[in-house]
């Protein structure tokens, strides 16, 4: 497809190659692994292919300090994590929020014989690096004699765990509020556990807490008025459509037949370590809220291409497509995608490693408007080099035909000489890198049955043509000149009209 664009003075035109769109960092991205719970409900975050955890919570009425309570049998629980978006995707800098489930197992009731454990007085730091190191050896009890300790990571603290001498030490940030770690120690025989919490409070009289520093990540307003309310620091109390109004548990659907914006309000309470803990603070997000009356169309910002390749001898591999969307992530029975086609599916080999354009056609699925069609998108994929050596003749794929007439005597092989044309000779097949006469020149050519190089004298020239028998009405012939080394040293354009000789390259 080519495009006509006139541009008139005194305008000028800027033409710039388009950018890529970026994708939409969702939780099939993020793809959190190996969330784990102990017995006694402490929690080990998952790994994450993508973003960083900035908090987590649960809806669990038994969560609490960032854990669970010991239950009394096997119990499933749900974590919502808020994940930071990195770079490289359309939201980054902003945050989203996904949910991971692990089984919390019942605490055998030989346990707590073999170890338990009482909670450590709470504890009050400055902020700004101040530290507290606490021997938690006298609040562990029980028979173990082998066990390991551990200990969790907040983000708002460092912590330094000692376990020969049975010493934590705790170093405050920038940030003050309440922050909750624990010392888990685990029997190595029994895989028995009990954990002993500690609640730090980071105090900084000094510093006022605001909606800068409530950071509110994530949250969202569903098309039929659902919300997920934003991770902050500090306590959200209530959520309001006005500011100052009445608290609100979910709002309207949108059925207007497109995107709107909407800001929530909400009431956040002022944790300790602030000159103004206690109150009260007003913060507000924008959210998009999508229709409920729109079908929305499926682009290629929907798809995730993975394992496409391109193999040393050229050709492609395939790979998979995945909508990185899927209401229900890697089990929805559309999230692996069908590749109908792809193009081109082989490149000649290379010498060095180059980045290739390739088409991929996937067929949308259900819930689009443009479901059942096909869609072709584009993915840039590179291609190794060869480490066998190239034969220079392969990657010449233009062809050509050379030829001279020199039936009626040597006269007419000149090709200034206008006395007989030369297009019934050219017949021998032959390959350039190049795809124009004025481009031949400071290249080689090859001989086509041979796949060889094409060997000339310096100074030799030879007619060329891209038609194999030329009609005899053409007016025109061209000539190619070498140099040394079977280099085309000049190409001229013979002109039978104007009886002239014409040099095009060289």
């Amino acid at each position: 497809m080519s495009t006509k664009i006139n541009v008139r003075s005194p305008f000028y035109l800027s033409y710039a190659e388009p950018v890529k769109p970026l994708p939409l960092f969702s939780c099939t991205y993020a793809n959190p692994q190996n969330t784990t719970i102990d017995e006694s409900g402490a929690i080990s975050l998952p790994t994450l292919d993508f973003g960083e955890i900035q908090g987590f919570t649960s809806t669990a009425a038994d969560f609490s300090n960032n854990s669970f309570a010991e239950v009394s049998s096997d119990t499933v629980r749900t974590i919502t994590l808020t994940i930071l978006t990195p770079e490289g995707f359309s939201n980054t800098g902003d945050a989203i929020q996904c949910d991971v489930t692990a089984t919390q197992p019942l605490k055998p009731t030989s346990c707590p014989t073999v170890v338990s454990a009482t909670d450590l007085p709470n504890q009050t730091i400055a902020s700004g690096g101040a530290s507290i190191t606490l021997d938690y050896s006298s609040y562990f009890s029980g028979t173990t004699t082998s066990f390991t300790d551990v200990t969790n990571n907040p983000f708002e603290l460092d912590r330094s765990l000692n376990t020969s001498s049975t010493e934590i030490t705790i170093t405050s940030k920038n940030l003050p509020g309440v922050y909750y770690m624990f010392v888990n120690r685990i029997d190595n025989v029994t895989g028995c556990n009990a954990r002993a919490n500690i609640q730090v409070t980071v105090s900084a009289s000094t510093v006022t807490f605001d909606c800068t520093t409530a950071n509110l990540l994530g949250g969202a307003i569903a098309a039929d008025g659902t919300l997920t309310t934003p991770l902050a620091v500090g306590e959200i109390t209530a959520t309001k459509e006005t500011s100052g109004g009445a608290s609100v548990t979910s709002v309207a659907a949108n059925s207007s037949g497109a995107a709107i914006t909407k800001t929530l309000f909400y009431d956040i309470t002022v944790p300790a370590g602030f000159n103004n803990t206690g109150s009260t603070v007003e913060c507000s997000k924008e959210y998009t809220q999508n229709s409920t009356a729109v079908t929305p169309t499926f682009s290629c910002n929907d798809i995730d291409f993975d394992d496409q390749a391109i193999l040393v001898d050229g050709n492609v591999t395939a790979g998979v497509a995945k909508w990185h969307q899927a209401p229900q992530g890697k089990s929805d029975p559309d999230y692996y995608l069908t590749i109908t086609d792809f193009t081109p599916t082989t490149f000649p080999v290379v010498q060095s490693l180059t980045r290739r354009d390739v088409d991929f056609t996937i067929t949308v699925p259900s819930g689009f408007t443009n479901s059942g069609s096909s869609l072709t998108c584009s993915e840039r994929v590179k291609q190794p080099a060869s480490d066998i050596p190239i034969n220079p003749c392969s990657l010449k794929t233009n062809t050509f035909y050379v030829g001279v007439n020199i039936v009626n005597g040597f006269a007419k092989y000149n090709y200034d000489v206008f006395e007989e044309k030369n297009l019934n000779s050219v017949f021998w097949e032959v390959k350039a890198a190049v795809s124009d006469y004025s481009s031949l020149a400071g290249e080689t050519i090859c001989s086509a049955s041979s796949n060889s190089l094409y060997t000339a004298r310096n100074g030799s020239f030879v007619y060329i043509n891209k038609s194999q028998r030329p009609s005899n009405s053409n007016q025109q012939e061209y000539v190619i000149v070498f140099g040394s080394n079977n280099i085309i040293n000049s190409v001229y354009l013979k002109d039978w009209n104007t009886k002239q000789v014409r040099k095009i390259a060289g």
